[in-house]
């Protein structure tokens, strides 16, 4: 038996055993409190990259579970301050997944608009069936940077 999300939180199991010749039985009831397992975090960007407008990125996060468990996240970004803290201000989720499958990874192209050169910070937030995280949020340790892709003269 493997529990899932609908087994969250105190459970109770009765086994019976009856002997095949005696016909004598034992039962037992085992009180049992599943908790979640699962804590998202964000894996890349983490701080310090730095990624060019145009590219394809992968956006990364562990604390993943299985499709059946049908656990849903969104990403936002978020301008940083002169700190690499998150200044607060979010910019949206424009080319960021709004639902996606809590699996591990999701391209991210950073087109134009509405990404401008700077620095940010992206978060991560359970959007669905959360009960089986323990955190349901995580944001960037630190500020990521995107560039304009720099033009090299031909020759």
């Amino acid at each position: 038996w493997t529990p899932g999300s609908a087994h969250i939180g105190p459970q109770s199991m009765t086994f019976i055993a009856s002997g095949a010749v005696s016909r004598d039985t034992a039962q037992i009831t085992l009180q049992l409190k599943i908790e979640p397992v699962s804590t998202l975090n964000i894996v890349s960007p983490n701080g310090g990259e730095e990624w060019v407008i145009g590219s394809t990125q992968t956006l990364s996060w562990s604390g993943t579970t299985t499709e059946q468990d049908n656990v849903l996240v969104s990403f936002t970004l978020m301008l940083a301050d002169q700190t690499g803290a998150s200044a607060g201000a979010s910019i949206g989720r424009s080319g960021l997944p709004k639902r996606t499958p809590n699996d591990g990874s999701e391209p991210w192209v950073l087109s134009l608009p509405p990404y401008n050169a700077g620095e940010y910070r992206v978060r991560i937030d359970c959007v669905q069936n959360c009960k089986l995280l323990k955190n349901f949020r995580d944001e960037s340790d630190a500020a990521f940077r995107v560039m304009k892709a720099t033009s090299t003269p031909a020759p």
